[in-house]
């Protein structure tokens, strides 16, 4: 094993040569050179991994009733220092808007996820950064650090 090794550190150029002639050989299993068309597809949706019948399929079921859907999205907002405050209202100010779409189930992020805080009552929910609506609907944003 360690010769087979040395070789494969010897000669990289040979191991390449012959990992593209291997992969060159499973091309007609993927691909239909005759009709033109590809062997394989890609299906994104993960409903099609689980089995319907089995336990995995019941919980698959549950969490699609929870959650609304099993399709969730991502949005990133690029800033310098993502809790200063004009970062903070302006994710606070797309979450809200993000949540107003039709079909939006939930939205989390730094301005809307709840977390446990002590207060003099016990402990409660509360935003993790502190965000509090004022009257004229803009935000005042406490500095959690």
């Amino acid at each position: 094993m360690v010769r087979g090794l040395r070789f494969m550190a010897a000669h990289p150029w040979v191991v390449l040569a012959l990992a593209l002639a291997l992969s060159a050989l499973t091309l007609p299993s993927v691909y239909d050179f005759r009709a033109g068309a590809a062997r394989v597809s890609f299906e994104p949706a993960g409903d099609r991994l689980v089995a319907r019948t089995d336990e995995a399929g019941a919980l698959y079921a549950r969490t699609r009733r929870l959650f609304g859907s099993d399709e969730t999205m991502i949005i990133g907002l690029l800033a310098d220092d993502a809790f200063a405050s004009e970062p903070l209202a302006s994710l606070l100010r797309v979450s809200r808007r993000i949540r107003e779409l039709p079909g939006v189930h939930h939205v989390s992020s730094l301005a809307t996820i709840p977390v446990p805080r002590a207060d003099s009552d016990g402990i409660g929910f509360a935003p993790l950064l502190g965000l509090h609506s004022s009257h004229d609907e803009s935000c005042e944003i406490v500095d959690a650090r």
